[in-house]
């Protein structure tokens, strides 16, 4: 197997990563200035912004046209968070 991406891969992968970091961006704008105006901790935060994803996942309004701007799946992205919580999960569960 050859190890090297050619720069096609390289592009598409920097892409993903661009249209990831925009989309956090979005997240936070959309989240955080009242929430960090108010003082509200990280986790507050954290929770409103899977809230944001959780309704771009669930319905087509505002929040989902950011997904579509930067070509990403809400369901999709949904999903990847909801493993990601339930593998952090499991490992505080573990040890």
């Amino acid at each position: 197997m050859e190890m090297v991406k050619t720069a096609l891969e390289l592009d598409k992968e920097g892409l993903v990563l661009l249209a990831h970091a925009f989309l956090r961006l979005v997240i936070e704008d959309a989240v955080s200035p009242g929430a960090l105006s108010r003082g509200e901790s990280r986790r507050v935060v954290k929770a409103g912004a899977y809230r944001f994803l959780r309704q771009a996942a669930a319905r087509d309004g505002p929040e989902r046209v950011w997904f579509a701007v930067v070509g990403l799946d809400p369901e999709y992205a949904l999903r990847k968070v909801e493993e990601m919580r339930q593998e952090r999960g499991r490992r505080k569960a573990a040890g």
